[in-house]
């Protein structure tokens, strides 16, 4: 990934949802492109007006195939964002019950539920995912630390960090904070510089 690609895969996305609207992938994975820059850009921040846009093609995604697992997963996310919980955990259960053995759906449900503060079925999403550890991408991890995190699981969020330091640009931020909940509070200024 670099800000280049991004923003050339960002406009042949554009393009495709203009040329054929009512292809529901291309709605669902440039919403998913905006979602995640403020993740892939550190120090940026979504702007009302990114939040909107994401909104707008997952919302377009779902309406075109209210079946696929990633738009539906996708439109949870954009919710979260605007920090309206309910419609996202809606969403992230829909994206469960048209997919749950997908681990992707599985980990980002968990985060999504630890966002929305829905602790008990973030942390059971958590220990399901650990349970088809075979079929996790390592970067499934950071979702999982990130989870912990949030469910207050400071030492399993740190030793996951520290697996899967590199892996997205993320982990440096849970790591740091997890070690000091962990009272690892040189570690935690090591990690954070």
């Amino acid at each position: 990934w670099s800000a280049e690609t991004e923003a050339r895969a960002s406009a042949m996305l554009r393009d495709i949802t203009r040329e054929a609207p009512r292809f529901g992938p291309a709605h669902a994975e440039l919403a998913g492109a905006l979602n995640v820059r403020h993740v892939l850009l550190p120090g940026t921040r979504q702007t009302e007006d990114v939040r909107q846009n994401a909104l707008h093609h997952a919302i377009e995604a779902v309406a075109i195939d209210p079946l696929d697992t990633r738009a539906q997963r996708v439109l949870a996310w954009c919710y979260c964002h605007k920090g309206e919980f309910g419609l996202a955990e809606f969403h992230f259960e829909q994206a469960l019950a048209l997919n749950r053995s997908n681990p992707l759906t599985l980990a980002s449900a968990a985060l999504g539920f630890a966002f929305t503060h829905n602790l008990a079925q973030a942390a059971a999403l958590v220990d399901e995912v650990r349970r088809h550890a075979a079929v996790m991408e390592p970067f499934h991890q950071i979702y999982l630390a990130a989870a912990d995190y949030l469910c207050g699981q400071y030492a399993a969020c740190a030793e996951q960090c520290r697996q899967g330091a590199g892996l997205m640009t993320t982990v440096g931020g849970w790591h740091s904070a997890a070690l000091w909940q962990t009272g690892q509070t040189a570690a935690a200024r090591a990690r954070l510089r």
